[in-house]
This record gives C-alpha cells, structure tokens and sequence, in this order.
C-alpha cells in the first residue's frame, strides 16, 4: 500500500489481489480514496518502521522491500478483527465471528445506505462491472432493517 494525499483528498494505491499473478508479473493496481487521517497514520507507521516513500507500509517481516502477501495480510486482518470484536451479521440475523472480506462488505453497504451513487461505490469497491456492484444496491427490507439496526446500536447518543 502506497499512501498520498493530495488537495482533493487522500487516497492509497493498492494492489489488486483478486486473481493469482504469473511468476515476475506485477499487480495490477487501484486508487483506492481514504481519509486524510488515515494518510498520515500510514506515513507515519511506514516513516516509523524505515519504509521509503514508495515502499509497502505493509511489508514482510522477512523483507521489508516486499509486500505482504494476500495470504499474510489476510490472516493478520481475521486475528485484528477477532481481538477487536468485530463481528458481521449471519443471515439469521445473529452475530458471527468477523472475516477480513466482512469489512469490505461492511464499507460497500454503508456506501449504499448513505446515498452514494452506484458508479462511485463502483470505483472504491474496484469493481470491473457495474453489476458486481449493484448486487449491494438490492437489499431486501429485513437486510436494510437488520443493518441499520446494528449500526445503530453501535453508534453512541448525539450530545444533545
């Protein structure tokens, strides 16, 4: 993951993961937006940790010039999110334990249920196909009832 902000926003360059690589070949990769804050966090980690500028902030332990791989990064992200707490909803409506591809889903729903239109979920999600994404958009009643019910126990009370 390579960090940058910019004056209009903060994104990071990722790369895609979705499908195994040929020996020597490189990742294709993706512009992916984040918060600013989550910027510095990262170039401050990676500023910590010695990386150059346009080196992984998420580097192997064995070699800092090399990304970890989706496996490791994937396997890490699972043992963050059972420390953490952080539980999905089953489709019996009952929490279960969390996986990485969880809050992925997670940020595409909120996308959604925050009005954002499908082509810009499309870009942050990197999906090749609008269809892909409207699949997020087609949610029944007891799904968005269900969603919204959690993110709303998980919200703390406005000040009043």
């Amino acid at each position: 993951m390579s960090p940058r902000a910019e004056d209009s926003g903060a994104w990071a360059v990722l790369p895609n993961l979705k499908r195994k690589r040929r020996p020597r070949e490189k990742h294709p990769t993706k512009r992916v937006v984040i918060t600013a804050e989550l910027t510095r966090e990262l170039l401050e980690l990676a500023r910590l940790r010695g990386v150059r500028r346009d080196g992984p902030v998420f580097a192997s332990p064995r070699n800092p010039g090399v990304p970890l791989s989706r496996q490791a990064a994937w396997a890490k992200l699972k043992d963050i999110c059972a420390l953490a707490g952080v539980s999905r909803v089953g489709r019996d409506g009952r929490l279960k334990p969390a996986w990485p591809h969880t809050l992925r889903h997670g940020c595409a729903l909120r996308l959604v249920l925050a009005g954002v239109p499908a082509p810009v979920v499309q870009a942050q999600l990197g999906h090749a196909s609008l269809g892909t994404t409207q699949r997020y958009f087609h949610l029944g009643d007891d799904t968005r009832i269900r969603v919204l019910a959690r993110i709303a126990e998980a919200s703390p009370a406005p000040d009043r």
